[in-house]
């Protein structure tokens, strides 16, 4: 890539502000386009070997390498694997629902309903509500006030908090103890 001068930065960026609706709508694009560019990238799709053990019964899955989720393998088998599930683990490790497989592997499900749900409340609840938080910050403002999302925290759980952190621009707003309150 080639390095532009600053004297030439106004002719490629708007200094216009972007309204949250609009940021929304660019980072869905965004996500859009990236995810075309990466399914352009398999002329031809190659296939993982999925050993899954549980209930209903065991079985083996040959699926599609770098598109198929554990979503996909639990629709395999029965809607309701696939409706309960919350989070996967594969080779031993925590697995989102929706992220692709890349290589052959052991696959089991974790539910709200296991024995010991810490590991799934711990991550899936916990990280859940922080994006939650996101999402209600990003659209509980009006439109004049753009909310810039940073980043969100890993959860401390042990206090029972979760948090997002913003970027909010409102430069003549200074919290009163009567607005922190209502």
């Amino acid at each position: 890539m080639k390095f532009q001068c600053p004297a030439c930065h106004e002719r490629f960026f708007s200094t216009r502000k972007l309204s949250n609706a609009e940021v929304r709508r660019k980072r869905n694009d965004l996500f859009e386009a990236e995810k075309q560019r990466q399914l352009s990238l398999y002329e031809r799709i190659e296939k993982v070997e999925v050993q899954y053990t549980g209930l209903p019964e065991s079985c083996t899955l040959i699926m599609n390498k770098g598109i198929s989720t554990p979503y996909n393998c639990a629709m395999h088998m029965t809607e309701h694997i696939g409706n309960q599930a919350v989070l996967a683990l594969v080779n031993g490790k925590l697995w989102d629902m929706h992220r692709p497989l890349m290589e052959d592997c052991q696959l089991s499900f974790l539910h709200f309903r296991d024995e010991d749900p810490r590991m799934v409340n711990k991550v899936s609840i916990w990280r859940s509500c922080s994006m939650i938080l996101g999402g209600v910050l990003e659209t509980a403002f009006k439109e004049e006030f753009y909310i810039q999302l940073c980043s969100f925290p890993k959860p401390d759980v042990r206090s029972g908090s979760f948090v997002y952190d913003v970027d909010l621009d409102m430069p003549d707003w200074s919290p009163s103890s009567v607005s922190i309150y209502n």
